[in-house]
């Protein structure tokens, strides 16, 4: 979805300024955005995001014969 789309680009920011997963998470948790289930984030959330991002990216540049 778009909001979680939103949250990827935003967690990349921060991550591109060396910002631990736990940080990402305060920061996100400080500027009150939820979860796509409506629920804080935590550091395992945070990276979990990022890691089926890139397992989607993945899966999405592979070629088939």
């Amino acid at each position: 979805s778009d909001y979680q789309y939103f949250l990827y680009e935003t967690i990349s920011e921060l991550r591109d300024k060396q910002m631990t997963f736990i940080q990402i998470a305060e920061e996100l948790n400080r500027k009150r955005y939820l979860s796509a289930i409506g629920k804080v984030f935590k550091g395992n959330h945070v990276h979990s995001i990022v890691k089926k991002k890139r397992m989607r990216d993945e899966r999405f540049k592979k070629k088939y014969p």
